[in-house]
């Protein structure tokens, strides 16, 4: 079924699906196109990433897919039909499979074509009738075009609307360090240029390839928004997964210790008051 490599766009991969799947009549069934058309959207808001993490029950949820039999046979149909190329499995609960959408070709190129002839040829009673409007068509044009927003290739401003897990966690960092910046009335000139698919693939890279967890990576932005050394060395998420190990032992060390003192003070509290009361 493969051919030749050929560069992902929304449109291709949309194309060879509907190309394999007129040509396997029968074979393909609902489940497959759902997921394969939610691993398009998940590459696209990535932005287009070699390859990226197919989180099993957030993709179950995109899909409407509630049995993990049905989820399981369309993935492993996907896989064997040469859509989807598995680059690493699943090592534990918190880590996900790693794909890469693979460009696939039928046999038959002109399958979507010859399928519709025939298939519209055979039923032309329950074709609709064309309808004619008098109605105009021509909206009023706007010389002006709207810039999409949220764009994977785009800088972080300070009202940015994450779209997933990755950039939300991304952008909570990045406007910890801005407010930060701000409120010293420091000029953010750096941070301006932060770019979100930068930001979000270390965040990826993070919980897919090191193992992170969610809490962890948020545990450690809350430490950095209270300790001011390490706070003035860690302004990026590139930076942030540098020293993750260092800092983790930091934040446990500092909590840990806090806790002790909180629990002494306490302790003495107790004492005092029962001193008072024995005098």
């Amino acid at each position: 079924m493969m051919d030749k490599p050929k560069k992902n766009t929304g449109y291709t991969l949309s194309r060879q699906w509907h190309d394999f799947a007129f040509e396997h009549q029968g074979k393909v069934r609902p489940s497959h196109a759902a997921l394969y058309f939610w691993l398009i959207e998940l590459n696209n808001r990535l932005g287009w990433v070699e390859t990226f993490g197919v989180p099993t029950d957030y993709s179950m949820a995109a899909i409407g897919v509630s049995n993990y039999r049905t989820y399981k046979k369309a993935f492993d149909d996907l896989v064997n039909w040469g859509f989807v190329k598995v680059i690493e499995k699943s090592k534990n609960q918190f880590t996900t499979n790693v794909i890469a959408l693979n460009n696939a070709y039928v046999k038959n190129t002109n399958a979507d074509g010859t399928a519709l002839v025939k298939n519209t040829k055979a039923i032309p009673e329950q074709l609709p009738k064309q309808v004619h409007s008098t109605a105009h068509i021509n909206k009023q044009g706007n010389n002006k075009t709207k810039k999409p927003i949220n764009l994977m290739s785009e800088v972080f401003t300070s009202d940015y609307e994450p779209i997933n897990a990755y950039d939300s966690i991304a952008f909570k960092f990045w406007k910890q360090i801005y407010d930060n910046f701000i409120a010293k009335d420091i000029k953010p000139t750096s941070l301006q240029r932060s770019k979100i698919k930068e930001w979000t693939r270390e965040v990826r890279l993070m919980i897919e390839k090191d193992g992170r967890t969610e809490d962890e990576i948020n545990e450690l932005i809350d430490f950095l928004a209270k300790d001011s050394f390490w706070a003035n060395n860690i302004k990026s998420t590139s930076k942030l997964r540098e020293k993750f190990e260092d800092l983790l032992s930091r934040a446990r060390t500092i909590n840990h210790t806090s806790q002790q003192m909180c629990f002494a003070f306490k302790e003495s509290e107790q004492n005092y008051e029962l001193s008072i009361n024995d005098i």
